[in-house]
């Protein structure tokens, strides 16, 4: 029991002393530029997309909506977990949802990287797996559902979404390979 004790001892005055040594980050003289230049990345894809990825026609699409996730993630983080007064009640469990939301903002950078890897080919499997991940939940719905008012509305409405989500595909395809369909980086699919 003693050596338990004086162990615990130890690592008290430890983090005591790494305590007085830290002084910390003062993230408050770059905030406002950081957060800008967020926001500009976002913008620099929208209004920026090379001319190299023209027939690319969902892939700023796809790059765009990656980045500003990422911001929104990193925005609802900043607030929560922020120990500024600015007079916004903060539920200090709300911190816990913190670990997800990083582990979202690694997963984008994780599909970021992988498009731009070979974004003509990369952009065309992301819109083929969204549509088997989208037939493997219809098959589920249907399964535990179907003959439910309520759920047979909602399941029709998802298939028709699929339905759409299997057009821009082959549309994709044919625009990427033809290298016509983009205007100015307004060919953004509707689904």
């Amino acid at each position: 029991m003693k050596d338990y004790r004086e162990r615990a001892g130890t690592r008290v005055a430890v983090a005591a002393q790494q305590d007085e040594k830290a002084t910390g980050f003062d993230f408050k003289p770059i905030r406002d530029d950081f957060h800008k230049l967020l926001i500009a990345v976002g913008y620099k894809l929208e209004r920026e997309w090379p001319a190299k990825y023209a027939q690319v026609g969902s892939a700023q699409m796809e790059l765009l909506q990656l980045v500003r996730l990422a911001i929104v993630n990193y925005k609802t983080i900043a607030f929560v977990c922020s120990d500024i007064n600015d007079g916004a009640v903060r539920d200090p469990l709300l911190c816990l949802s913190t670990p997800a939301l990083n582990r979202t903002i690694l997963e984008i950078i994780g599909s970021v990287l992988y498009l731009l890897e070979d974004l003509p080919r990369h952009t065309d499997l992301f819109f083929k797996a969204a549509w088997r991940d989208e037939q493997e939940m219809l098959a589920k719905y249907r399964d535990r559902y179907s003959g439910r008012p309520r759920w047979d509305a909602y399941i029709a409405t998802r298939t028709k979404g699929v339905a759409k989500l299997a057009q821009a595909s082959v549309s994709l395809m044919r625009t990427s390979k033809t290298s016509i369909g983009f205007s100015g980086g307004r060919n953004l699919v509707r689904l």
